[in-house]
């Protein structure tokens, strides 16, 4: 085991000095924490030819955020200029900056072998535009939107988001960022108005934005293969059979007689939280004017 890790912390260090790679090429996922770019992520990955980089901003993961001061979710101005945070990203994005941690999934070999990198995100939405500003990327990002009581149904339900109270803590980086928000937080009073909150600083510019490749979960999960055919030649490539089969651990439209089921799969949200904490959720996502999701509704309202 002590071995393995020696050699892989090699690995790692050798790996920027022997392969790089076009930070215009880098593909991005990106999504709300438990907001679906895990299936997404790993589905697209069976494109081929892909070294995939999990969860780039992970604080506890990724040192270097501590020392650019990053919080979560950390806002990052569109326009703003920022030497220290570009060298971060181009590092990332060229494969100069990596750790095992960065590449749990698809380890280092892939690596080395590979030919472009796939970054999965759940902490990008509120940068998203910055990055967008910042790197020609030759591939529109892919955002990954899904109903905001099913995604803090599912943070509460998980328990890696036990810790979160209903105190919301600006980050120090460009904290200036959440003036115009401070009424908001001002009257949080729950854990579910919490993260609520969040959902709504990653997702409310990306919404309407047509620099980014919008997708709705819910539209991902009922027209999957559609979905996904879209996806790809948005990124000029062709589906293949690994990403059909892949595919079908989500999707249950392959026979008519599974609706039941998938409206039980999008609904469960509905019996997981109590009538007050959706409201308390409806109720932060109307302060910032987003009308696409309702109580009453599991779709999208423009599906």
């Amino acid at each position: 085991m002590r071995l393995t890790k020696i050699r892989n912390s090699a690995a790692c260090f050798i790996a920027p000095y022997l392969k790089s790679f076009d930070p215009k090429k880098a593909l991005i996922v990106s999504s709300d924490p438990r907001g679906g770019s895990t299936w997404l992520a790993e589905t697209l990955f069976q494109i081929g030819g892909l070294s995939m980089i999990w969860e780039p901003l992970h604080i506890g993961k990724v040192k270097e955020l501590n020392d650019l001061g990053f919080g979560y979710p950390q806002i990052i101005p569109e326009h703003v200029s920022n030497e220290r945070l570009y060298y971060f990203f181009e590092s990332l994005f060229s494969g100069k900056l990596i750790n095992m941690h960065l590449l749990q999934y698809s380890g280092i070999r892939s690596h080395y072998i590979s030919n472009q990198l796939l970054f999965k995100f759940c902490r990008a939405g509120a940068l998203l535009n910055w990055l967008i500003n910042n790197f020609e990327f030759e591939n529109k990002p892919i955002h990954l939107v899904r109903h905001p009581c099913a995604v803090i149904a599912s943070q509460i339900k998980h328990g890696a988001w036990s810790d979160v109270d209903s105190q919301y803590v600006i980050p120090d980086l460009y904290s200036n960022s959440y003036i115009p928000y401070q009424h908001i937080i001002n009257r949080i009073k729950t854990v579910e108005e919490n993260l609520a909150f969040k959902w709504c600083i990653n997702n409310h510019d990306l919404i309407n934005n047509d620099k980014i490749e919008l997708v709705y979960f819910e539209d991902l999960f009922v027209n999957t293969e559609e979905v996904l055919k879209k996806l790809l030649k948005q990124w000029q490539t062709d589906i293949n059979s690994e990403i059909i089969k892949r595919s079908q651990s989500l999707s249950f439209t392959t026979k008519k007689t599974e609706t039941d089921k998938i409206a039980s799969q999008l609904d469960k949200w509905k019996y997981e939280l109590s009538t007050d904490q959706i409201d308390n959720i409806m109720s932060i996502l109307h302060q910032f004017n987003i009308k696409i999701y309702s109580a009453d509704n599991v779709m999208p309202s423009n599906i």
